[in-house]
């Protein structure tokens, strides 16, 4: 299922960076990974042959958060080199049990948004049994209620692991960080010409527009705020004036 998580990046134009822990161990198995490298097949498929004889309590929102904290995250640290200012983070779970971290599932979601200006840069996703846990031809899946409690909470993906569908999640996930592709959608339609548009405290009046066909303003190359900008629009709605 690499190729497929390869492929999914490349469609969404993403410069990846990836790594693979357990739900036993916060220390990366191998290296970080560049899925644009010609090898990272065979890294990233020897990677993930973690085996079956971990610990039947998995903890892999406590793993994940301590894996992408220091001191394993530190320079010369066994995890350093994954985290990057400007990049979304994506965290993929892949279970047939629930997680038995000892926190609530909010506690590490929160921790883990805290590593990005802008909570939305971060977002957990799961293959797992789900709420009702699942069963196949030859194994079967527990309900996974703690892993999807992050899931929903992050505005993540869930999928079944019952389906093995590796494409059909890999596509769903928005591996993009919001407004990455400068257009930021309005709460209502509002009369254009009564916008006004400030980008971190300042006014803009130029480098955007709104969409013609829906309530979008739309900014030019290199006039979108960076990570963590703010961007606040002020208009009157139509109907209301």
């Amino acid at each position: 299922y690499y190729g497929d998580l390869v492929d999914a990046l490349a469609v969404a134009g993403v410069d990846a960076r990836v790594a693979v822990i357990t739900t036993d161990d916060p220390v990366f198995v191998g290296s970080v990974l560049d899925p644009a490298h010609p090898v990272f097949g065979d890294p990233f498929a020897n990677a993930v042959e973690v085996g079956l004889m971990g610990d039947p309590w998995e903890r892999g929102l406590l793993q994940a958060r301590d894996a992408l904290s220091p001191p394993l995250t530190d320079p010369g640290g066994p995890n350093a080199g994954l985290l990057r200012d400007t990049a979304a983070l994506h965290v993929l779970v892949l279970s047939d049990a629930d997680d038995h971290s000892v926190d609530d599932p909010q506690d590490y979601v929160d921790a883990l948004a805290a590593l990005k200006p802008d909570p939305g840069f971060v977002a957990v996703h799961a293959m797992t049994g789900q709420m009702a846990g699942c069963s196949w031809w030859y194994a079967s899946a527990d309900p996974a209620d703690r892993y999807e409690a992050a899931v929903d909470s992050t505005g993540g993906t869930s999928a079944s692991i019952c389906t093995m569908d590796w494409e059909g999640w890999f596509d769903a996930i928005h591996w993009m960080p919001p407004h990455a592709d400068g257009t930021f959608t309005l709460s209502a339609e509002p009369v254009p010409e009564t916008l006004e548009v400030e980008v971190d405290g300042a006014p803009a009046t130029d480098g955007w527009s709104l969409d013609p066909y829906q309530p979008v303003i739309v900014f030019e190359p290199g006039a979108a705020p960076g990570l963590g900008g703010q961007v606040v629009v002020r208009y009157v709605v139509q109907g209301e004036c």
